[in-house]
């Protein structure tokens, strides 16, 4: 656990100055989707670390989305707040290295966009993802 620790200290070290929001809340996104997963977190597996490395899978995840999705303006902005398809399309290739299947990018998209306003937020999107 203290190495898992250190590792998290680490990548907060080598993020731009002001990244520690976007940090926080991607350990808090990533937190939320383990908790769904409860009924894995046995105690052997918490003793063990597997519950903590998927948390960091989570958010290294959460990461590399938000990274495509913002592109270099990324550093600027604590989190984004919508994603228009355009973005959505550029984050398709990561998304498929996941495993993720997405066909026909338009259409996922209009499935994601459940209100129909041309955009999606953020926090919807990676967490599509990591369900899907």
């Amino acid at each position: 656990m203290d190495q898992g620790l250190r590792f998290v200290q680490e990548l907060e070290q080598g993020l731009p100055a002001g990244s520690k929001p976007l940090v926080m809340h991607a350990f808090q996104a990533a937190s939320d989707i383990a908790a769904e997963f409860t009924h894995f977190a046995t105690t052997e597996r918490v003793e063990n670390g597997e519950m903590f490395r998927l948390t960091l899978i989570a958010m290294r995840q959460y990461l590399e989305l938000y990274a495509v999705v913002c592109g270099d303006g990324g550093a600027r902005r604590a989190r984004p707040v919508a994603v228009t398809i355009a973005e959505f399309e550029q984050a398709v290739p990561l998304l498929r290295q996941w495993g993720v299947r997405v066909a026909d990018p338009r259409l996922t998209f209009q499935r994601i966009d459940k209100l129909g306003g041309g955009v999606i937020r953020f926090d919807e999107l990676a967490r599509w993802a990591s369900t899907t």
